[in-house]
């Protein structure tokens, strides 16, 4: 009994209260998560800005000199910059501004412009544009638009120029509105343009310039407001309309008037509708197509976004004009298709993320219930893990964090760490009961007795996060969020315990009123009897009658539909059969139930046990004989049974209020066959929960029959008071033999520990290390580069063979997937489908032999293959036809899914200096596979075997990009004299790409674009009277051409490009000849003022921090990064001679690792120093953190081993886990002192306070070490997608938390042993 004056605790009072709090923080949790925003990453704001300046015909070193060098004195001064470098490549001048991490970009941006406004540029150069670089800003989806090769209207270049039409009107313009996209970009396809091509003997023969035509047409292309004029009361708008309407317009404009001569456009050249000059095209599979990159929005939601487009693109296959790919194939005979999605990914990497939390939650309650062993403990504890994720949800709602693998990681991995204050609680409850407390004085007295410790624990997992505010560079950025949303659930975690978890422990439960519900139905249980006349015309007649009307509803909608819809395709895939099938299978799951409980009483009917129905004979007899009249054994006879005659006043009575109320007879109907679904519906979920309930409980049963482990070892504790001593449970014996042997042999412990850490050092020292892990995405791009000045078309001519031998090989093995997926299907017994697969697979064969026709290989007649193939395997029938080379090159090139090619550049979206008509993007996308690194690797040593074949070529493989743009190796060689860089970068690229540890190592500084060199001698342009500009101008005018004007055609301006023919300007010599003076008495050839030579100047020239440098760039290849780089260094200081004024770096990921690393140890640093202060508030003391942070570098033992053992490298994601780990392991030496304490207050001695401690703490120690291994234990597992980010730091806090726990039951209680003894001493010498 509870004293008449007890104390007041407002959490054992108020539970209500203390419910409507969680309540209120539930749904503010549950509300702000349908807010957050899904992303693949948190949000990183890149500081890097890049000043665009184009510098039209001006070659690299002009660009350097004009450009680069003048903004770079500029805006060397701008604050917080960390490095400014430069590239000047031919036209184009790009100035890299790289600031330090943290910097406000609003702020730089501002800087920035202000001081590019006092730079002095060229006349000839175009305004700096300052662009802003964001890995975000990759496109989220890449579409294919490509037309049927059957129709006509694609043929040609008029059928490329349609679909760019198409593209752009159509496509673009239908996306582009929807929300969060940001733009649609079109790649490839021809883009109209009109051409007014001159020829210019007849320009000289009528002293006529080209600028004297572009002007002309410009003068006569008006459509321009003229004002506005009242007159009376209307007010008029004047405009002047003078549009050219067509080509012919264009050719009949009169350039000049000469004598009364007209000369018109038409006399000087033609006008033709053509395209502007192609500098990339882009294939499909092979298919030549237009590509469609769509960008979201900063601030939209990827996933969303794609859900979005998707939506709106839809099927090929769907119906007509229903979705836009639907309509373009019925209108336009075109093919749209989502070829990329990034969505994708992040879709299935934050659902495996999702899924690895919640197997986390449940392999913790499974342990906790082993341990517990009760049902209702463990639900206390279990519960609060949900009510701890949802509140979680409303702080990062306002501290903006998104839902991305990051955040959900630290979810993820903050599951078993949640349920370790609740456990702790609990089980201190739980003993204040064995020791005779009531509940409610239990709950007050074990939460209090805890409380102090919980609270510091939970402390120290917080704090070790707080310093990631020092975190520089990529780390910081990026796992800024896990460290916020570990946090906000630990707190969240710690309020449940201290509030929630004490309420919950302190009811002593409710009962459910009997009798109420669908447990309270007739058919609710088994017992009682059901005589025969009610079984047929109560339970077999309406069930019968609701299977027909269920068939008749749906077949009718189904014909009802087939007719509305009016596609002769939608009608082919509705199967009547299917659906009846279906709609009996649903008929059953609602009245299985029923009619079985119906079956069982007919036979309790009959005095008959319902066992015997496993026997089926009873089953006939309970259907067609009648029962006993008397009673018997399961009741008294049933004497309202249900008759005809009953049965058929029921429906005169029914057929009377028709007659009567003619309204409300329908509806009496419709409710009552509505209530009668839904009471066989409650009846089938009644006894399906039942049924599942029974068998988890008999499950339980057995597990804790079977677990002699936790009933000996980590079952229940016993420990009860005697006369303020402690009882050692039996159960605990072999660990209180074991830390007392511990205690008594303290050296040999100490020799123990010194050798583990002894081989820690030994084996972290080769432990290899990396930025980040590599993410697999299940897709790369092989960027091809052939001999820089390699035109658009020979390069085409090049690599088409490499692309043809790739779809070639992908169709072959697609074709025996295809034929496989037949072959099984002949084996049905149904002659109709039978018939239809045979038809397929002939079909198929057919495809298949004309190409092995090509490949010159000898296959067996179709039936002979039929006939194999049900018989055997078809992959091993099929390989046995082609050599193990040809087979293997088919099996790997057979995993690609759909392949990308872009020959030569996009100028709107150029990301490299180096691209060009010489360049080609192969971009592969492979089928979903198990083991996605593996598959990647096949494929892509496949493809560099292909193309190494190829002579005079460079590849190298990127990936989509993720976290840092910087390439993993960049040897960076300083010096001035561009040949002498190009020397020694063509030396390091040659090394290099001979050591395994690096691979596709390429130098930025390359020979450049053969080009035409115009040198003008300037006397004899002073001599002439010429203007150097002016001649420049007229040379690129007719050359290059320019654009005069546009012509509206509907809904697009397509350009007029006013230029000389093709024949004036096809070589070299030609552009030697060109008249330079036109309307001169005497005509002056350029090649008479001017020398023409043909010369190669850089494709590029950078700078960094105001010098020139070559960059060698390279991946990673058979190792890591710190091999890698450790040979890089080791081979250029071996094998290459460095004059003393040239050197080299080496950059790239290396020197961002090397800054996040030495970051992370500060951050280490101050998360141990936070730790410690925490523990020393806690423990009044400066002595016993320390001891209890001895757990930490113990922690790091099994860190290190675990890491070397699964060939895990070392990594900002694994240096993230040993942070984290910190604050984990010290939070069981924390309970383990403070209770040791608590008992040596009361008087016991130290090594018996030890031991008492050690036994008593044993179990909820074990607990939350193992809530928190399983929880990690499916993100350990490394399945799914983006798993090579979560896996490691998962296994760093795995391996760390086993090796600290098992050391801190025996390492701990010794050092605090022989500090006590110490303690002692020194009281003892001053009492003396």
């Amino acid at each position: 009994m509870e004293p008449a004056h007890r104390n007041s605790n407002f959490t054992t009072d108020r539970p209500v209260a203390v419910l409507m709090v969680f309540l209120a923080a539930v749904v503010f949790g549950y509300f702000s998560l349908g807010q957050l925003p899904v992303t693949l990453m948190p949000e990183m704001s890149y500081p890097t800005l890049t000043v665009r300046t184009e510098y039209p015909g001006a070659a690299p070193e002009e660009v350097e000199n004009d450009i680069s060098r003048r903004i770079e004195e500029a805006l060397g001064v701008v604050s917080g910059l960390n490095e400014i470098s430069s590239i000047s490549r031919a036209g184009v001048s790009d100035v890299i501004l790289e600031f330090v991490w943290g910097t406000s970009m609003v702020d730089a941006i501002q800087n920035t412009l202000e001081k590019l406004d006092l730079v002095r540029m060229p006349r000839e150069a175009e305004k700096p544009l300052l662009l802003h670089y964001d890995p975000s800003l990759d496109p989220v989806m890449e579409l294919s638009l490509s037309g049927s090769s059957r129709s006509i209207k694609y043929k040609g270049d008029e059928g490329l120029r349609r679909l760019r039409r198409i593209a752009e009107l159509q496509v673009k313009r239908q996306i582009e509105p929807i929300k969060g996209v940001a733009a649609a970009r079109v790649r490839g396809g021809l883009e109209e343009e009109i051409h007014v091509l001159i020829d210019e003997a007849k320009l000289q023969r009528v002293n006529l310039s080209i600028s004297q035509v572009l002007s002309r047409l410009r003068a006569e292309n008006i459509n321009a407001a003229g004002g506005r004029i009242r007159e009376g009361g209307a007010e008029y708008m004047i405009r002047t309309i003078n549009e050219y309407q067509n080509l012919e317009e264009i050719a009949d404009t009169i350039v000049f008037r000469r004598e009364g001569r007209e000369i018109r456009v038409k006399d000087l050249g033609q006008v033709v509708y053509g395209q502007r000059d192609r500098e990339m095209l882009t294939h499909t599979d092979g298919q030549e197509s237009v590509q469609i990159d769509i960008y979201k929005e900063a601030d939209a939601n990827m996933v969303e976004v794609a859900k979005f487009v998707n939506a709106l693109v839809g099927e090929i296959s769907g119906s007509s004009r229903s979705t836009l790919a639907g309509k373009l194939r019925a209108e336009e005979n075109a093919y749209l298709r989502v070829v990329a999605d990034r969505s994708i990914f992040i879709d299935n990497s934050i659902k495996e993320v999702r899924n690895t939390a919640i197997y986390g939650g449940i392999l913790a309650i499974i342990v906790l219930l082993g341990f517990l062993r009760d049902f209702r403990t463990t639900a206390i504890v279990a519960v609060s893990i949900p009510i701890s994720i949802m509140v979680t949800f409303a702080p990062l709602n306002i501290l903006e964090v998104s839902l991305n693998i990051m955040s959900l990681g630290g979810l993820a991995m903050g599951i078993g760490m949640l349920v370790d204050s609740s456990i702790v609680v609990l089980e201190s409850i739980y003993r204040c009961r064995q020791e005779g407390d009531s509940t409610r004085a239990a709950a007050i007295r074990g939460t209090t007795e805890v409380r102090g410790a919980v609270i510091a624990s939970t402390l120290t997992s917080i704090c070790v996060f707080f310093p990631m505010v020092f975190v520089e560079g990529l780390a910081g950025q990026v796992f800024s969020d896990l460290g916020l949303t570990v946090v906000t659930s630990l707190i969240a975690s710690l309020i449940v315990a201290v509030l929630f978890i004490p309420m919950l422990a302190s009811r002593t439960g409710f009962k459910l009123q009997a009798g109420a519900g669908m447990v309270s139905h007739r058919f609710g249980s088994i017992e009682g009897r059901l005589d025969l006349s009610t079984f047929w015309l109560r339970i077999i007649l309406p069930l019968a009658i609701l299977l027909v009307a269920m068939i008749g509803l749906v077949l009718g909608y189904s014909m009802w539909m087939v007719s509305a819809m009016d596609d002769p395709r939608f009608e082919e895939k509705i199967s009547y059969k299917d659906l009846t099938y279906t709609t009996l299978k649903v008929w059953l799951l609602i009245c299985a139930w029923p009619f079985l409980i119906s079956l069982i009483k007919r036979v309790h009917d009959q005095g008959i046990s319902a066992w015997r129905l496993l026997t089926i004979y009873p089953i006939f007899q309970s259907l067609l004989l009648p029962g006993n009249p008397n009673d018997n054994r399961f009741g008294p006879s049933f004497d309202k049974s249900q008759s005809l005659n009953k049965l058929w006043g029921s429906f005169r009575a029914f057929n009377e209020s028709i007659a009567r109320r003619k309204i409300a007879a329908p509806y009496f109907a419709l409710r009552l066959s509505i209530s009668f679904i839904l009471e066989l519906i409650g009846l089938s979920l009644l006894w399906s929960i039942r049924i599942i309930a029974g068998t988890c409980l008999l499950t339980y049963r057995i597990f804790l029959k079977s677990g002699s482990l936790f009933t000996l070892v980590l079952g229940k504790s016993t420990v009860t008071s005697k006369n303020n001593g402690e009882t050692i449970d039996a159960r605990t014996r072999f660990y209180s033999k074991l830390i007392r042997w511990a205690l008594s042999s303290p050296t040999t412990m100490a020799v123990l520990t010194a050798s583990c850490f002894a081989l820690t050092y030994w084996v972290g020292s080769k432990l290899e290390t990396e930025l980040l892990p590599e993410v697999h995405q299940s897709e790369f791009t092989f960027e091809v580069a052939l001999p820089v000045g390699t035109p658009l078309d020979q390069t085409v001519s090049i690599l088409d063979d490499v692309e043809q031998a790739i779809l070639k090989d992908k169709e072959i093995k697609s074709k025996i997937e295809a034929i496989e997926k037949a072959a099984a299907d002949l084996s049905k017994t149904d002659p109709k489908e039978a018939e239809a697969a045979r038809s397929n697979i002939e079909k198929l064969l057919l495809e298949f032999s004309t190409i092995t026709k090509e490949m010159e290989i000898q296959m067996p007649s179709q039936e002979e293959i039929i006939e194999s193939l049900t018989s055997g395997e078809t992959e091993s029938f099929f390989s046995s036809k082609f050599t193990d080379q040809a087979w293997e090159r088919i099996a790997d090139l057979g995993k690609i899914d759909t392949l990308l090619v872009m020959y030569g550049f996009d100028t709107t979206n150029m990301k490299r200096s180096d691209e060009g008509e010489h360049s080609t993007q192969f971009k592969v996308l492979l089928k979903p596979s198990d083991n996605p690194k593996q598959t990647e690797e096949e494929v892509i040593a496949r493809l560099r075997s292909m193309f190494e074949e190829v002579p005079d070529i460079t590849t190298r493989v990127t990936r989509p990009v993720l976290f840092s743009s910087k390439k993993p190796v960049v040897i960076q060689i300083n010096g001035e004299e561009l040949p002498e860089l190009k020397q020694y970068s063509d030396e390091v690229t040659a090394l290099l790409s001979k050591e395994s540890d690096l691979a596709d190592v390429e130098p930025t500084l390359r020979s450049g674009a053969p080009e035409v060199q115009i040198n003008y001698d300037r006397q004899q342009i002073i001599r002439h009277g010429l203007n150097l500009n002016t001649v420049a101008s007229q040379v690129r005018d007719m050359v290059k051409g320019s654009e005069a004007t546009r012509l509206n055609r509907r809904d697009r301006r397509v350009p007029i490009v006013v230029r000389l023919s093709e024949k004036d300007r096809a070589q070299v010599a030609d552009v030697g000849k060109l008249t330079i003076n036109p309307g001169g008495e005497t005509p002056i050839p350029l090649n008479s003022i001017a020398k023409l030579t043909v010369g190669e100047g850089p494709s590029e020239i950078r700078r960094i921090d105001g010098k020139r440098v070559a960059l060698v760039q390279a991946n990673i290849g058979e190792r890591s990064l710190g091999s890698a780089v450790e040979t890089a260094n080791r081979t250029l200081r071996q094998k290459i001679e460095w004059p003393g004024y040239m050197d080299f770096f080496i950059t790239g990921q290396n020197k961002e690792w090397e800054r996040s690393r030495s970051s992370l140890f500060l951050a280490l640093g101050l998360s141990l120093f936070l730790v410690y202060v925490i523990m020393a508030s806690q423990f009044e003391s400066m002595i016993q953190p320390l001891i209890i942070m001895f757990t930490i570098p113990m922690a790091f033992v099994g860190t290190v081993l675990g890491l070397k053992t699964l060939g895990i490298n070392l990594s900002v994601v694994v240096f993230l886990g040993m942070i984290m780990l910190a604050g984990i392991v010290v939070n069981n030496a924390i309970v383990l002192v403070d209770y040791a304490n608590k008992l040596r207050s009361r008087g016991l001695a130290l090594k018996e306070a030890i031991v008492q401690a050690g036994c008593v703490r044993l179990r909820p120690i074990l607990m939350t070490t193992a809530t928190t291994v399983l929880g990690l234990l499916p993100m350990a597992l490394g399945l799914g997608d983006g798993a090579e980010i979560r896996t490691p730091m998962a296994i760093a806090v795995i391996s760390g938390l086993l090796t600290s726990t098992f050391l801190t039951l025996l390492v701990i209680p010794t050092i605090y042993y022989l500090f006590g003894l110490a303690g002692e001493r020194l009281f003892q010498v001053k009492e003396e």
